[in-house]
C-alpha cells in the first residue's frame, strides 16, 4: 500500500489530503474487504484544487450503502460503491462514466486478478461499441446501426 501512496505524493505534492485518502483505503480494506478501489475525478485528471474532494469507486462482492463507506473518508473521500456484477453490467453497456474510470482512474487497491478482469471487459466494450475518447467524455460510433424498418 505504501508504494501507491509514495507515487501519489510525488504526483500530487501540493494536495493536502493524501493522508486522509491513505487512511480511508487502509480502513476500508481492513473492515469492508473491497475487490477494487479506484480514485477518479479531479485528482487523476489533474484539474484539482487545494480544496478538492477525492472521488473513489469501490467494487464489492456484496452491496454496501453509501453511509457505510462515507464514514471512513472524513468528509474528504466521496465514495461510490457497486457490486462486481453491477459494475460489469455497466461496463458491458458502455456506460461512459464507468468506462472513463477504468481508463483514467488511479488504482488504490485491487485484489489479485480482479483489475485485469475489469480492464478486459472495458477494453472489449470500447472495441465492440467503437467508443472514442473525446474531450470530457466518450463517443459511440453508431454508423453501422441496423435499420429497424427492414
Amino acid at each position: 500500500m505504501g508504494f501507491i501512496f509514495d507515487e501519489l505524493k510525488q504526483r500530487f505534492p501540493n494536495y493536502p489530503n493524501l493522508k486522509v485518502v491513505e487512511e480511508f483505503v487502509d480502513k476500508v480494506v481492513k473492515d469492508l474487504d473491497p475487490l477494487l478501489i479506484i480514485m477518479f475525478g479531479a485528482l487523476p485528471r489533474g484539474d484539482y484544487t487545494f480544496n478538492s474532494d477525492v472521488d473513489a469507486l469501490l467494487i464489492m462482492d456484496k452491496p454496501i450503502t453509501w453511509n457505510e463507506v462515507y464514514s471512513y473518508g472524513g468528509g474528504v473521500v466521496q465514495p461510490i460503491s457497486k457490486t462486481r456484477d453491477d459494475f460489469v453490467i455497466q461496463l458491458k453497456r458502455g456506460n461512459p462514466f464507468f468506462i472513463q474510470i477504468m481508463e483514467e482512474g488511479i488504482i488504490l487497491h485491487a485484489k489479485e486478478g480482479i483489475l485485469e478482469d475489469f480492464k478486459l471487459v472495458a477494453s472489449e466494450t470500447i472495441s465492440e461499441m467503437r467508443m472514442t475518447r473525446v474531450e470530457r467524455g466518450w463517443e459511440i460510433d453508431e454508423e453501422d446501426e441496423i435499420d429497424q424498418d427492414d
